[in-house]
């Protein structure tokens, strides 16, 4: 998240990114450690795919522009996705969201 928060960068952009990515992170996070047995092979291919760019790019340079996060977030966003549906579910399970008329 950093990569996209810096001190000479406008005030509008930093909170913005902040305000987009820390729940896009948070859901990630979530779609990662609560997958399901089924799942977890997808699970695992897409943190390797984060982990593997990681350490490609960081031993070979300072990303001052956040450049190389740019081919990973589409897979943080699946991850994030997922997370958010499980989060979803368990709030309708617990009654907060709106039931289902089906």
């Amino acid at each position: 998240m950093r990569r996209h928060i810096r001190p000479y960068f406008a005030t509008y952009h930093n909170l913005i990114s902040l305000l987009f990515l820390l729940p896009v992170y948070l859901f990630a996070m979530c779609g990662v450690s609560a997958a399901p047995t089924r799942r977890r092979v997808d699970k695992v291919l897409l943190v390797g795919v984060i982990m593997f760019q990681t350490l490609i790019v960081s031993p070979t340079l300072a990303d001052w522009d956040g450049r190389h996060l740019i081919p990973i977030l589409s897979v943080i966003f699946l991850l994030a996705g997922s997370g958010f549906w499980l989060a979803w579910d368990r709030l309708q399970f617990r009654g907060f969201a709106a039931p289902d008329n089906n």
